[in-house]
């Protein structure tokens, strides 16, 4: 009594129906019904990324997170966050032939000892400017919204994310 229960797809909303007896609502993923939203900031990505591409880079579009990190590591301290970081980088850079990296920030939220993406976009950045890849890197601004995350992500050849949500609206956006 005065729980209220809501799934995430219309299969698995019948199926815990069917199986409990429970009511239940249906409350989409917000990747799933959330418009794309086209802005100034987004226009301004869009025409690096298009540039980007007719140069013959590939755009790849880049998160990390710190729910990602501890996935990795059971030590939370910062150099093993840097070097979690220089190792995914280190080990994408060489198979991805003249990459051009979009730096994505999806949550600017910190807590005590979990650093925001936005931290994590900051040690990319300095990785990849500090191993050479500078003039091909663009940290998108850490307050974007997510509608226009949405509507940047048809220009970029792939994505490569720490966070569930933003993988799966590439996805829908036909990006691997």
């Amino acid at each position: 009594p005065g729980a209220n229960f809501y799934l995430r797809d219309l299969h698995s909303l019948r199926r815990f129906k069917d199986q409990t007896g429970l009511k239940a609502e249906f409350f989409p993923d917000f990747f799933i019904y959330c418009p794309s939203k086209e802005t100034d900031r987004c226009r301004a990505a869009k025409k690096l990324l298009a540039e980007a591409r007719t140069g013959g880079k590939t755009a790849i579009g880049l998160n990390f997170s710190e729910h990602a990190f501890r996935s990795f590591s059971d030590i939370h301290d910062s150099a093993h966050r840097e070097k979690y970081v220089a190792d995914v980088l280190a080990t994408l850079c060489p198979m991805v032939q003249d990459p051009y990296f979009l730096l994505i920030s999806s949550d600017t939220r910190c807590w005590e000892n979990f650093p925001s993406d936005s931290d994590y976009q900051k040690i990319a950045h300095e990785w990849l400017k500090t191993n050479g890849h500078e003039s091909c890197t663009s940290l998108l601004d850490p307050l974007i919204t997510y509608p226009e995350v949405l509507n940047l992500l048809d220009g970029l050849d792939m994505v490569i994310s720490g966070r569930m949500h933003l993988a799966l609206a590439a996805f829908r956006n036909h990006v691997i």
